[in-house]
């Protein structure tokens, strides 16, 4: 698994160039949240656009969803930015609509600017 963690500003930015598996989900969100609370950081953003999707289910996606609460400050900002052409729409609309029901600032982008300006920004996520 390859990956590079830095800040910029208020956002942590993680980007995966390995084969994206909830194992390596889990991983990397105990280092982004450590990071994020070390800092005091207002968003993470997890570019996957390089990334290989492993075998990754609709229970893995809720499960990695669903520990962001526990895992991160409640304030946390996450925006997940992907290639539609490695991950179906479908799944990370599953995400946000998970992210959504527990009360997460959640959301999935194609575009790094747009992501960047939202996790700045106190707007809600696009799809709610």
């Amino acid at each position: 698994m390859g990956y590079t963690i830095e800040r910029d500003g208020d956002v942590l930015l993680l980007v995966v160039d390995g084969t994206w598996t909830p194992e390596v989900a889990f991983q990397l969100q105990e280092e982004a949240a450590k990071e994020i609370k070390r800092h005091g950081l207002r968003g993470l953003l997890v570019d996957l656009r390089r990334a290989e999707h492993g075998k990754v289910s609709t229970i893995d996606i809720y499960e990695v969803t669903v520990s962001h609460e526990t895992v991160f400050p409640s304030s946390t900002r996450h925006a997940v930015l992907y290639d539609p052409k490695r991950f179906s729409r479908s799944d990370a609309v599953f995400y946000e609509n998970v992210a959504a029901n527990r009360g997460l600032k959640a959301a999935v982008f194609t575009d790094r600017d747009e992501a960047i300006v939202w996790l700045r920004s106190e707007k809600k996520p696009p799809s709610s």
